[in-house]
């Protein structure tokens, strides 16, 4: 897939209308852990999903709403419907006007907090929008939000496979401390990671240097965090 330079990203803390694009990303992700559905998660203040999301392009402006909205969900847009079906939904998005969604939703994170620890439960993004850096983006998000809500540590598990995952985890400061057999599969295990205590100076200030990194690196790219706003941690 070409990526196109006119393309902004953006966190913000999912809402109840991103349920079904949440659920669809999550399905879409090769490794599935048992998550916890989008709409409890949405109501429970011990947890918490963070979305990146992108404006959608200028190519894909010029197509149809329900083209949008097939895309967003990740519908199959030459599925096997009958005819007479096709014909009601077009003159139904003719009536009331379809819309499709304001931003497009491409990635989460989701996060439980327990008490003074928060688990990231899981992390995936759409196929099509992968090593674009958003996974980094979100990581930076999650970090963000558990100083925020005063947590002393991040865990997560991370296929021990996976070991550019595992590079990313470790340049934000996660240290591994155990291992989970079978985690993922009869023949894939999950490493155990954490953070040191994320309230010290000396993790705000890699945090804050880290992202300054991230921007550097993509500044071909326009990164524009509507939420968290990053300024130095350490000030």
């Amino acid at each position: 897939m070409r990526k196109q330079k006119n393309l902004r990203y953006f966190l913000r803390y999912a809402r109840k209308g991103d349920v079904k694009i949440i659920d669809s990303i999550n399905l879409s992700a090769s490794i599935q852990k048992n998550f916890v559905q989008s709409v409890k998660e949405l109501e429970d203040s011990s947890s918490v999903i963070i979305v990146v999301t992108r404006n959608w392009s200028r190519t894909e402006k010029i197509k149809n709403p329900r083209e949008l909205i097939n895309q967003a969900y990740q519908k199959d847009q030459n599925n096997n419907r009958s005819l007479v079906p096709k014909f009601i939904i077009k003159v139904f998005d003719f009536i009331i006007r379809t819309k499709p969604p304001i931003d497009y939703v491409i990635g989460f994170i989701s996060l439980r907090q327990v008490i003074e620890e928060v688990h990231v439960m899981m992390l995936a993004i759409k196929p099509d929008e992968r090593r674009n850096g958003l996974g980094e983006l979100l990581l930076i998000g999650a970090l963000q939000e558990a100083i925020k809500r005063k947590a002393r540590t991040v865990t997560l598990e991370v296929q021990s496979s996976n070991l550019s995952a595992q590079a990313l985890y470790k340049k934000y400061g996660f240290i591994e401390v155990g291992v989970r057999k079978n985690y993922y599969s009869k023949n894939e295990n999950a490493l155990i990671l954490t953070t040191p205590n994320i309230n010290l100076d000396n993790f705000k200030d890699i945090l804050f240097k880290s992202f300054e990194a991230y921007k550097f690196r993509f500044k071909r790219k326009t990164v524009e965090l509507v939420y968290p706003p990053l300024t130095p941690l350490n000030k």
